[in-house]
């Protein structure tokens, strides 16, 4: 049994800047089928100790 499907390769730059992404990325080496990805960027502050 192989448990690999396929892979993707994408950016997160689109995602910093728009803040949110959406799309359905197909798999590279899979006959068939694509990825949903939903992503949302939100900051969070870091806080350090002077």
């Amino acid at each position: 049994m192989q448990d690999y499907m396929g892979g993707c390769i994408l950016t997160l730059t689109r995602v910093l800047m728009e803040g949110e992404y959406s799309d359905a990325i197909p798999l590279d080496g899979a006959k068939s089928g694509a990825l949903n990805l939903h992503l949302k960027w939100t900051p969070q502050p870091i806080y350090r100790d002077s």
